[in-house]
C-alpha cells in the first residue's frame, strides 16, 4: 500500500484503525507477507479510529450541509512532525495485557527536578500504605521510597507535567495519585506484583525513569509474549490493570522491577491512576499537613482509621478530618488572639483605672 501511495505521488501515508470496539488504539504496522518495504522513504503512520473522526471534521461546522462539505471534512494540509523530543508513542501489546511506552514524556530537566525532590525524603518502607500509595513493600529488597506530595498546590513545572500526562494518556488528572519514586541502588529490586491497594485497583500505573542506567529492566512474564524494557531516562511504561469493563484485575499485568546490577543508581517514579478521582480534601490539605511537618502524623491517622473502620470507611473519615483539623486550627487560631486582644484592652483599663486612682488621691493631698 505504500509503495502505491509513492507512485501515486503522496508525501506520506495514513492508516486509519477501524477497531470500533478499541476507538482510541494504536498498533505497530507490520510488513504483510514476504513483502519487503525497501524502497518506502515516505512516513507511514497509524491513527486511532476517534483521531481519524477528528481528522475528518476539521473543517466540518454544525450549521453546514451535506453538500457544503468540501474534500470529505478533511484539512487541504495534515503535517506530521518527527519525534524528536517530543513524546511519542510505541505500541507493545494492545491486550493481555494493555501495554505501551512513551518516549520522552519527561524532559531531563524535569526527571532531574522528581529525584532532587524525592532525595530529601527517602525511606525504607516497611508497610504498605493507602496514603502514600505504597504496596507490595514485603517484595522490595532494599528498594527506598518517597512519596512526592503536591496535589492541589503544584508548582508551574510540576503542572506543566500534570497537563502533559493528561493531553497525551487521555486520563483526566483527578483520577492522578502524586509521584512515588523508588530508589534502586545495586543489589536492589522489586519482586512480582499487582498494583493492587486494600480499597482499590489501580485502573493505570504509569511508570518512568528518571535517570540513565542500563539496568533494572521492568519485566511482564504473564504477558503473551513475555516483556522486557530496559531503561531510557523520560521513557514511560503505561499499562492498564483492568480489564475492559475497568473492574476486573488484568491477571497479565504481573510485573517485576528487576535486580540492579548496573553501576549506577537507578530512580524509577510510579503514578497510578485510579478509577475514582482523588477527594479534594487530600489533594488540598495532605500536601498543607506535610510542608509543616505533619506528613508522617496525617499518614499513622490515616492508617489508624482505616485499620479500625475498613478501608473504604476509613479513608472517609480521613477525608472529613483532613476539612475539621484546619477549621479546629483557625478557631484556636481565632481564640488565641481574641483572648490575646481581651488581655491588652483589660490591661489597658487597669492601667486607666490606677491613673485615676493616683490623680484622684494626689488632688485629696493637695486640699
Amino acid at each position: 500500500m505504500a509503495k502505491i501511495a509513492m507512485k501515486s505521488g503522496a508525501a506520506a501515508l495514513i492508516v486509519v484503525n477501524f477497531d470500533t470496539k478499541h476507538p482510541d488504539d494504536i498498533y505497530r504496522l507490520q510488513v504483510p507477507g514476504e513483502e519487503s518495504s525497501d524502497g518506502v522513504d515516505i512516513p507511514v503512520v497509524m491513527i486511532s479510529y476517534n483521531s481519524a473522526n477528528i481528522l475528518t471534521t476539521a473543517t466540518v461546522t454544525p450549521e453546514m450541509e451535506q453538500e457544503d462539505i468540501i474534500n470529505h471534512g478533511m484539512p487541504e494540509r495534515v503535517r506530521l512532525y518527527a519525534g524528536g523530543d517530543r513524546p511519542f508513542f510505541e505500541d507493545v501489546a494492545p491486550k493481555r495485557p494493555t501495554l505501551y511506552l512513551i518516549h520522552n514524556l519527561l524532559t531531563p530537566e524535569e526527571c532531574n527536578m522528581l529525584i532532587a525532590k524525592a532525595q530529601k525524603k527517602m525511606q525504607t518502607s516497611s508497610s504498605d500504605s493507602i496514603l502514600e500509595m505504597t504496596h507490595n513493600t514485603n517484595k522490595m529488597h532494599k528498594v527506598q521510597t518517597a512519596t512526592l506530595w503536591q496535589g492541589f498546590w503544584q508548582l508551574h513545572a510540576n503542572k506543566a507535567i500534570e497537563e502533559r500526562i493528561e493531553q497525551v494518556t487521555g486520563f483526566p488528572a483527578v483520577h492522578y495519585t502524586d509521584f512515588v519514586v523508588n530508589k534502586y541502588e545495586k543489589g536492589s529490586y522489586w519482586q512480582s506484583h499487582y498494583d493492587v491497594f486494600p480499597n482499590a485497583i489501580a485502573m493505570a500505573t504509569i511508570t518512568i525513569f528518571l535517570n540513565v542506567g542500563d539496568e533494572p529492566s521492568v519485566v511482564y512474564p504473564n504477558a503473551k509474549e513475555p516483556i522486557k524494557i530496559h531503561p531510557k531516562q523520560g521513557l514511560a511504561i503505561v499499562h492498564h490493570n483492568t480489564k475492559e469493563q475497568r473492574q476486573d484485575l488484568d491477571m497479565d499485568t504481573l510485573h517485576a522491577t528487576l535486580n540492579n546490577n548496573g553501576i549506577n543508581t537507578m530512580y524509577i517514579a510510579q503514578k497510578y491512576i485510579l478509577m475514582e478521582p482523588i477527594s479534594y480534601a487530600r489533594r488540598i490539605f495532605v500536601p498543607i499537613f506535610t510542608m509543616i511537618g505533619l506528613g508522617g502524623f496525617m499518614v499513622q491517622v490515616h492508617d489508624v482509621l482505616v485499620e479500625k473502620f475498613g478501608a473504604e470507611q476509613g479513608s472517609s473519615y480521613f477525608n472529613k478530618l483532613c476539612i475539621a483539623l484546619p477549621v479546629l486550627i483557625l478557631l484556636l487560631i481565632g481564640q488565641v488572639f481574641v483572648n490575646q486582644l481581651q488581655g491588652s484592652n483589660s490591661s489597658k483599663d487597669n492601667k486607666q483605672s490606677t491613673d485615676k486612682a493616683k490623680k484622684k488621691g494626689a488632688n485629696k493631698k493637695k486640699d
